[in-house]
């Protein structure tokens, strides 16, 4: 890869650097060869990649990737200038060379992202080691090692986390994944790269009472079974909707709900219940301001499911089931 950089500007706190691209070799194979480091990330046209070092010098320009020099030319300027974003210091690795060490010094700047490849083992310490950082980024992420993301943020004092273009493919449980967040405000499944292998969402943000709002991105949920007590006691979430998810392999659906004090408004439109066979106890219970449940296209089964449910909680009256 040949990279012909024109100038670098000062802008909102971030580096912007002009370029113009001419690609002779990619980097990924470079890349391949890699070890848990850290890095600068860049973007290049939307792309994200690590590299160690940017330097800027007199007349030309170094880029280097693990410490090889990609980059060494002579300033000039392209007619078809292309913004490279510098976004702060990341973690590059790959599966199994993460350290403790790393994350710590990583996390300890406030702003933990890692780029490239994890295992379950590295899930461990990104798990054990972030507390301290207040914004959590997954970019690039290939995860096709893992198949559990339980409690991958438990008690996590951030107040952001973001998936950008992660793979994690082959995982089935979000079992107390962000559990206890104290800070987080808002969440969205986009990035995530979750597929039909999921099937448990229990305790997802259990506790999380500052979280007001989810985006589930159209997930495929086809093949989850379990939603027990997945907003229990986020007592600022108002509204949520699942109109866009598949949830007809639901069965569990107990304290979903439980204590979320100012919950207004939920979307189950099209949402099918009809395989919750056993009573599910406590799913709205304490959600003193819900006003109103949309169902529209839901199945008599789904219907007379929800109703039950809000018949154990005493709110019948109170809330408007919207059918049509």
């Amino acid at each position: 890869m040949i990279l012909v950089i024109s100038q670098i500007k000062e802008k909102n706190m971030k580096h912007i650097i002009y370029i113009s691209i001419i690609f002779s070799m990619m980097v990924a194979p470079v890349l391949a060869q890699t070890k848990s480091h850290l890095c600068n990330l860049f973007k290049i046209n939307g792309s994200t990649y690590p590299a160690t070092s940017i330097t800027l010098k007199d007349n030309a320009t170094q880029l280097a990737i693990e410490d090889k020099i990609i980059a060494n030319i002579p300033t000039q300027h392209p007619q078809d200038e292309i913004p490279i974003t510098l976004d702060g210091k990341a973690i590059y690795c790959v599966a199994g060379t993460l350290t403790a060490d790393l994350v710590k010094e990583a996390a300890s700047t406030g702003q933990f992202i890692i780029y490239g490849s994890i295992n379950h083992n590295d899930r461990n310490y990104i798990r054990s080691y972030t507390n301290g950082a207040k914004s959590i980024k997954f970019i690039n992420i290939d995860g096709e090692q893992v198949t559990s993301l339980q409690q991958i943020l438990y008690e996590s004092e951030a107040s952001s986390v973001t998936f950008e273009n992660c793979n994690f493919s082959k995982v089935w449980t979000l079992l107390n994944a962000f559990s206890y967040m104290s800070n987080l405000t808002s969440f969205s499944f986009k990035g995530m790269g979750l597929t039909n292998k999921l099937t448990e969402l229990r305790f997802m943000f259990f506790t999380c009472k500052k979280l007001e709002s989810v985006d589930f991105c159209n997930c495929d949920f086809s093949s989850v079974n379990n939603l027990y007590s997945m907003f229990s006691n986020c007592s600022a979430l108002k509204s949520i909707d699942f109109s866009g998810c598949n949830l007809t392999s639901v069965s569990s659906t107990g304290n979903m709900f439980n204590s979320c004090s100012a919950l207004e408004s939920i979307d189950f439109s099209n949402c099918d219940f009809s395989n919750v066979t056993t009573k599910q106890y406590y799913m709205f219970a304490g959600c003193k301001a819900l006003k109103e449940i949309k169902a529209i296209g839901c199945n008599k089964a789904t219907i007379a499911f929800l109703n039950d449910r809000l018949s154990d909680a005493g709110l019948t009256e109170q809330v408007k089931l919207i059918v049509e």
